[in-house]
């Protein structure tokens, strides 16, 4: 009997969150509105929000996720294929990501421009390291004064544990084909010639986050590279050191877009993602993960091993 309560409870719970799933990723936006056009023209907005990864962001509810570097992908090859579509605010709130998710989301906004399209950028509250990067794509980016933007450079952390290990009388083995196949391992000490590796590889990533920044913003290295070590900007200092193009808010930044697209004023805008949501697109969306914690927390999972165009600020 308790056995099938706690099912019933379950199910319950399931649907519930589904439900709320919905209403969440429909964000109150009516689909309907999006298939205004004036002069039979009209202005895509894609919202960036969280990190820039393959796997999107976990909710907190039931373990549903949205987002994600292929989702923004999608939508913006739909605005591309969009007859109507002019022009696409680009509205992020981010603090960057994995480097190979960032760098196919920016190919993703130049392959845009390249058929026409305008792409504006608007800055929420953060827009920093590979957040900046994707925007370097743009047209145009408009920040809010407050906006923390920048972060120009490549992480990549571990931990140390092996003395802990020493201590409580723990030893690994491993096996492995070669002696730098094991390079960030944790349970035993970086070697010099193995944190020269590493070092490399940062390097060579971020000269392309550099080389990014320089192109996309019309820069020589010798403005940029003083700008490149791994600082926060404001949206005001940003602007005063050319990284952005103008302050304003989300509504200026879609004017904007209206102006260097050559279309009026009423020109309406549209949500890609929300503009044909049936079940179809809605389960492809929607993904439940079960990751531990998932049915407790929405907390992003903290950055691993890797390479990241990512800001820690915690």
């Amino acid at each position: 009997m308790l056995k099938r309560f706690s099912l019933w409870i379950t199910l319950v719970l399931w649907l519930v969150s589904f439900c709320l799933a919905v209403v969440w990723l429909s964000g109150g936006k009516s689909p309907q509105l999006g298939k205004q056009t004036v002069g039979g023209k009209r202005i895509a907005v894609i919202e960036v929000f969280g990190a820039l990864t393959y796997e999107g962001d976990t909710s907190g509810i039931v373990g549903f996720s949205r987002g994600g570097v292929l989702a923004w992908l999608e939508e913006l090859e739909r605005a591309a294929d969009d007859p109507t579509t002019v022009a696409i605010v680009l509205r992020v709130n981010s603090p960057g990501g994995t480097v190979g998710a960032t760098q196919e989301l920016h190919a993703a906004i130049q392959r845009v421009r390249e058929r026409g399209k305008v792409v504006v950028a608007s800055f929420g509250d953060m827009a920093a390291s590979g957040g900046y990067y994707i925007a370097t794509a743009c047209d145009a980016i408009v920040s809010l004064p407050g906006t923390l933007t920048g972060s120009i450079g490549v992480i990549m952390q571990g931990f140390q544990y092996h003395q802990l290990l020493q201590k409580i009388g723990v030893k690994a083995s491993v096996v492995k084909s070669g002696k730098n196949k094991d390079i960030f391992a944790g349970y035993r000490e970086m070697t010099p010639e193995e944190e020269s590796i590493l070092f490399s590889v940062v390097s060579n990533t971020y000269e392309q986050f550099v080389e990014a920044v320089m192109k996309g913003r019309n820069l020589s290295r010798q403005q940029v590279e003083p700008l490149s070590d791994g600082r926060i900007f404001t949206g005001e200092q940003a602007l005063q050191a050319k990284l952005v193009d103008s302050l304003g808010t989300f509504e200026d930044a879609v004017e904007l877009a209206r102006k260097l697209a050559h279309v009026p004023s009423s020109t309406p805008v549209y949500f890609p993602a929300e503009e044909e949501l049936n079940w179809k697109k809605l389960f492809k969306r929607l993904s439940v993960q079960a990751k531990p914690g998932s049915l407790v927390s929405g907390l992003p999972n903290l950055p691993s091993a890797g390479l990241w165009y990512y800001t820690i600020l915690e």
